[in-house]
């Protein structure tokens, strides 16, 4: 069971089937020493469709429970029916954001 939470509100539950957790084409790409990236249209008929923001939401992806990935919302793009794809990176590309010695 895959579980998807934008912060700490649960956008998509597959156990559920209902029109306020709708996420399609979700691509989760893992790899070791990498920040990995995970893909997803968000519907608007989604609870979390407005909450989502570029670089501030902590995206979470679950299975059985057990946290699988985390990071944050890269890059958006809106299709004709208001779909919003969206690009997320994993927490490790964090580390691009600062300087280290």
């Amino acid at each position: 069971m895959y579980k998807i939470y934008a912060d700490d509100l649960c956008i998509y539950n597959d156990a559920f089937t209902l029109d306020d957790m709708i996420v399609t084409d979700p691509k989760l790409t893992l790899s070791d020493s990498n920040a990995g990236s995970f893909t997803f249209k968000l519907h608007p008929t989604n609870k979390g469709y407005n909450l989502v923001q570029r670089m501030t939401t902590k995206i979470r992806v679950l299975k059985d429970d057990i946290e699988i990935w985390e990071g944050r919302v890269l890059s958006e793009k809106t299709d004709f029916w208001n779909c919003r794809s969206i690009t997320c990176e994993g927490e490790l590309a964090y580390l691009n954001d600062s300087t280290q010695p």
